[in-house]
């Protein structure tokens, strides 16, 4: 957890990303929320049509699910420097706004707040290269043995290729600062 003092430029970008995404989707909801308690008034008293009152209810109750989530998830964590939490959480909320169409201008801050998110944590030593599972160059990795395990770079014990810490000493597989 990276502490209000030790803040690096990532992640202060990082945070006003969100916060700008997160603030963005808060007016697009209430627009929306206003949009479908008009469409569900209307649909019921107006035109007599509780369908459209329906969909009005549904698509408001997705708003208001989706806002709760972006805060839960990506927004409270990023305030608090939480950023290995709110890093996975902000790229699905990048993608679904992005897939939506109606908000890319959010999906596209949330994408670009996750790739700080990354930036921030990898300056602070919380995540490398070795975090996530690229191919490497030769001689970098453990090769699998006839039997399809690898040695721990710790301790040697042979382990699943899939295994990400020993079950013997704990360790992550990867070496450290590799």
């Amino acid at each position: 957890m990276t502490g209000a003092s030790e803040l690096s430029r990532n992640g202060i970008v990082a945070e006003s990303l969100v916060a700008v995404a997160f603030a963005l989707q808060l007016v697009v909801a209430i627009g929306i929320l206003l949009g479908s308690a008009y469409a569900t008034f209307a649909g019921v008293t107006l035109l007599g049509l509780p369908d459209l009152s329906v969909y009005g209810a549904i698509i408001g109750l997705a708003t208001l699910c989706l806002l709760a989530v972006a805060y839960v998830t990506s927004y409270a964590p990023t305030r608090l420097g939480d950023y290995r939490v709110a890093v996975t959480p902000t790229l699905a909320l990048g993608i679904i706004f992005c897939v939506l169409g109606v908000t890319i201008l959010i999906g596209v801050l949330y994408l670009l707040s996750y790739g700080r998110l990354q930036d921030a944590l990898r300056e602070s030593g919380e995540l490398s290269r070795d975090d996530l599972d690229f191919p490497t160059a030769a001689g970098s990795s453990p090769q699998p043995r006839e039997d399809g395990l690898v040695p721990c770079v710790h301790c040697s014990t042979p382990i699943r290729p899939t295994d990400i810490i020993c079950r013997k000493c704990g360790q992550s597989r990867w070496a450290a600062g590799a």
